[in-house]
Formats: structure tokens, sequence, C-alpha cells
């Protein structure tokens, strides 16, 4: 037997050569997890907590899948789930399931269950309307599946172009005379501009509101500063988006810019409204005034005159300017009519 230079042991018995070669084996490190590809799913059988997409509200792998199981089983007997939808982005996916009984010895997967009930699924049509769920029974399913990112998000000029997934609060809340806590807030309760936060201890909520806009729902913005304002009547301009708004009218007002009366005890508080007498407001101008401009009020109609409702809808011309007076051979149809009115 001899030692090679390069560690090689040689045994020589005879005609036979045999040669063991000795190697170091080492045993290779998983790759870590990144944000975006960190499991989901799990049990969740703390009083409060949350659930939330792998590097929410980043961008996440797909196709995806996760279940979480709340777990109020160790809580006190009269204990509600309550889970508020906070920043809920995804349209498409989550399902939620109460169950009266959840044993993990005997599962498959994250246990075996039964007396199951679908409580929520989240739609396009529901996903902006609903901000909280609740339950009285001691399990919820929560199910996550998703195979692509595109399409399945809610989006808004200018702060939810780029967030991904969800991430939620629950609470297992013995109060049975206010299970829910009030108030709550989701995406659309913070206007599309500003994120819905739950404070440290759960006990309340808040919008914490982009860049140029602020109040409690984040809808004081730009588009409703003095200069843009079109609400009328004391009525209050909301942001609903970065480019949207809208009038939130007071009582006796509707319309889009809340100019529309409902209610005639609110400006002629003379009027007797019975089955027998009546009596209309009208748009008080002078002269020198335009019809219908009523920035001081309304006042009381004459009742010895007959008043007439009238609708006029214009629509294209066959002839086009043909049909027009050779005499104005450049006014539009639109033009001569408004001349003549």
């Amino acid at each position: 037997m001899f030692v090679s230079n390069t560690g090689l042991f040689v045994l020589i018995t005879g005609c036979c050569i045999i040669s063991t070669v000795h190697t170091q084996i080492t045993e290779e490190t998983p790759p870590a997890f990144t944000e975006e590809t960190r499991p989901c799913g799990g049990v969740l059988n703390e009083a409060r907590g949350y659930l939330q997409t792998p590097g929410f509200p980043d961008k996440f792998q797909v196709p995806i899948k996760c279940k979480w199981i709340i777990d109020a089983s160790l809580q006190p007997f009269n204990s509600t789930i309550v889970v508020y939808l906070t920043q809920l982005f995804v349209t498409t996916g989550l399902k939620f399931t109460e169950s009266l009984f959840y044993d993990p010895e005997l599962s498959y997967s994250l246990g075996q269950k039964f007396g199951e009930k679908l409580l929520h699924s989240v739609t396009e049509k529901n996903c902006r309307s609903t901000s909280w769920l609740k339950t009285d029974a001691k399990f919820l399913i929560v199910d996550f599946e998703l195979d692509q990112l595109e399409g399945n998000h809610l989006r808004s000029l200018d702060g939810l172009l780029d967030v991904y997934g969800f991430n939620i609060t629950y609470e297992a809340r013995s109060d049975s005379s206010d299970p829910v806590r009030e108030p709550t807030c989701s995406v659309v309760d913070c206007s599309y501009e500003g994120h819905c936060y739950a404070a440290d201890n759960f006990t309340e909520f808040y919008c914490d509101c982009f860049p140029g806009f602020e109040g409690n729902d984040c809808s004081q913005g730009p588009l409703c500063n003095l200069e843009n304002n079109m609400c009328m009547n004391n009525s209050t301009c909301r942001h609903l988006g970065a480019t949207t708004t809208y009038c939130s009218c007071p009582s006796g007002y509707k319309g889009s810019r809340c100019d529309v009366l409902t209610s005639m005890k609110q400006i002629l508080p003379d009027c007797k409204i019975s089955n027998t007498e009546s009596c209309t407001p009208q748009c008080s101008y002078k002269l020198n005034q335009a019809p219908c401009s009523c920035p001081q009020g309304f006042t009381k109609a004459p009742t010895d005159r007959m008043r007439y409702q009238n609708t006029i809808k214009l629509g294209s011309s066959s002839g086009g300017r043909g049909d027009l007076p050779k005499i104005h051979p450049n006014r539009t149809f639109t033009a001569q009519f408004e001349r003549q009115v």
C-alpha cells in the first residue's frame, strides 16, 4: 500500500488494485424565503391579530393558495369572531367559512372540520360595500387562492395603483351588547385617498390620508376647495378618488349639485301642503338676470297663472348644414336654434 500525493489510498493485493477515495459531503442550505415567496396561512388562536398576503402591500408570487384558521375555542364561551376588512385590495379569490369544529390531529392540511357554512366570498360587487364580517362560530376558515395579479385588484388614481393583496384584522369579542367596533374603516371609507389602519390595541380604526387630502375620511382635497367647489345650498363637497367628487346634500335638497329642492318647507314655511291647497316655489329674477338663477333663494309662485313643464330634445339632422338658412352658412344648427329660442 502506498499514499499518493493527491491523498488517494491505494491497496495492492495480488493482481488486483483496490482504491478508496475519501470525499467530503456537505449539506446544502435551503434558499431563504423572500417577502414575496414567504408561506402564508396557519392557525391563529390569539384574541386579536391580522392576516396578510406575503410582502404586503407589494406583489406576491402567483399562483398562490393560503389557508388561515381563526380559532376562538380558547376565548370566553360567548365570544364572537369579527374580521375588519381594513386594507382589502383584491376583488376575488378570498373566502370566509364558519365552522363548528376543527381538529388539527385529524388534518390532511390544516385540520378536519364539519358544520361548515360559507359566510362571505369577496367579489367585484361586494368588495367596496363590505367593511366587516361577524360569526358566532368558534372557528373561521379563511381561504385565499389567486392565479394572476392583473385584473384582480382595486385601482384608483393616484395612491392605489401599485398595492396588492390584503392586510385585514380580526378579534374575538365577548361583549355581546357591542359585537362590532364602531366606527370602522375600509378603502372606500377612506375615499380611495388613504389607508385604513387599526390602532395597536385594535380598539379603534382611522384613515391615514395621502398627501393633498385630509379629513376623517380623506374626502377633502384639491377639487373641493373654494375655487372648484360646485356644491350648492350649504352642501358638502367630497372626494371619491383623486379625480371624482360628489355633493353631500343637506335635508331638503337632492341632485348632483344639491340644487333640486325636495321639501318646500325648507324655503317657504308659509306654504301649506294639504289635499286642497299647495304652493309652488319659483326662481326670483329681474329682467337683466338669467332665468332660474337662484342664488338668493326662491319666491312663492303666483296662484292665478297656469304653469307647464316642457322638455326639448335635440337630435342630429340628416341634412346637416344644407338645411340652415343661406344667409348664415357658417352657423351650426345648435347656434341657430339657441338664437331662435
